[in-house]
């Protein structure tokens, strides 16, 4: 079996020499940004451990780091499909599964089947028309895609139609598209819905509306999203999870359900009921 590890920073060198530890592992390798984490924190690693250009060669990839890590990670996958298993050296960690004490005994979980693979949808963004993208940019999300005002005196205006027709125009400090995996995000914190995974849906939810009737809506996710922005400053940012280019105003933008998915490695028996009780805290103070 072969995994491949990718972290993008560690918090600490004894977090860093704990993963240095586990890279020196039979079958596993470092992604290249892993190895710049490791400069980075101090740790040399010159000749000691082995590493994974690209993941279609790996069996599985271990994310080692918070949830922004976890996304990177998903997005270094890909399309290849390689599971993603996540280990949390973050704060919330809503998307890791395991545990940093769990770590040296990760190859043997994953080697004997003893996880779940859940199969999640990402967004995947057009433009219709020309416009200048970043070298590299990736046009898909995991969680979400939002819409931002770059001033912060004024309103942005995010115009929406679904499969053709007209949905509405929100007026305020943006718009979020967020998939079931990024609902309990971005979106939570503006007070859209909590999707279960595997549900076929996206919520569509306003960011400080200027008008109250403008609330959360949840649609299919078969459904094709064309989006503009109208505001005062020339441009406005779009991000597709933690990655953010600036786009002229009036960009049209067009959302679909990606042709791939992200294999999300689970503890066996994980449910999304024991996620929100254990990283969200759901119910707590009401007798349980």
């Amino acid at each position: 079996m072969r995994i491949a590890v990718f972290a993008i920073s560690f918090a600490s060198v004894e977090r860093a020499l704990v993963a240095l530890d586990f890279l020196l592992q039979p079958g596993v390798f470092a992604a290249d940004a892993t190895v710049r984490a490791l400069a980075d924190a101090g740790v040399s690693v010159a000749g000691d451990i082995k590493v994974a250009k690209v993941p279609d060669d790996m069996d599985y990839i271990v994310s080692l780091g918070g949830d922004g890590t976890f996304l990177r990670a998903a997005a270094w996958s890909g399309a290849s499909g390689v599971p993603v298993a996540g280990v949390n050296m973050g704060h919330l960690g809503y998307l890791a599964a395991f545990a940093p004490s769990e770590l040296t005994a990760l190859p043997r979980i994953l080697a004997e089947g003893r996880c779940q693979l859940q199969r999640r949808s990402l967004l995947e963004v057009r433009f219709p028309d020309r416009v200048h993208l970043p070298e590299g940019f990736w046009p898909y999300a995991l969680n979400e895609v939002s819409f931002l005002r770059l001033g912060s005196a004024s309103m942005i205006d995010v115009m929406v139609e679904i499969d053709g027709r007209r949905l509405a125009t929100y007026s305020g400090d943006g718009l979020i598209v967020s998939t079931p995996t990024g609902s309990t995000g971005y979106n939570l914190s503006v007070g859209g819905p909590l999707i279960q995974p595997g549900v076929e849906a996206w919520s569509i939810s306003p960011i400080a509306p200027h008008a109250l009737t403008m609330r959360p809506l949840v649609v299919s996710d078969r459904s094709m999203l064309s989006i503009k922005t109208n505001c005062r400053t020339s441009s406005f940012r779009l991000c597709l999870d933690s990655r953010a280019v600036s786009l002229p105003a009036k960009t049209r933008v067009e959302i679909r359900k990606a042709p791939f998915a992200v294999n999300v490695v689970l503890r066996p028996g994980r449910t999304f009921a024991d996620a929100l009780r254990d990283k969200l805290h759901w119910g707590v103070g009401n007798g349980e």
